[in-house]
């Protein structure tokens, strides 16, 4: 069973980690830390 929930922003060295790991060109997730952090912020206002 997978659950889904918003992510928080104690996620964010995870998903560091997830985007510097990924092969480039099969992600859109940027290795950059400010521009991680603004799309967590962009998805907690849409789960608001």
């Amino acid at each position: 069973m997978l659950v889904v929930r918003p992510i928080a922003a104690a996620d964010l060295p995870a998903l560091e980690r997830l985007a510097g790991g990924a092969v480039p060109r099969l992600t859109n997730l940027p290795v950059h830390r400010d521009r991680l952090e603004e799309r967590i912020a962009r998805s907690r206002q849409a789960f608001a």
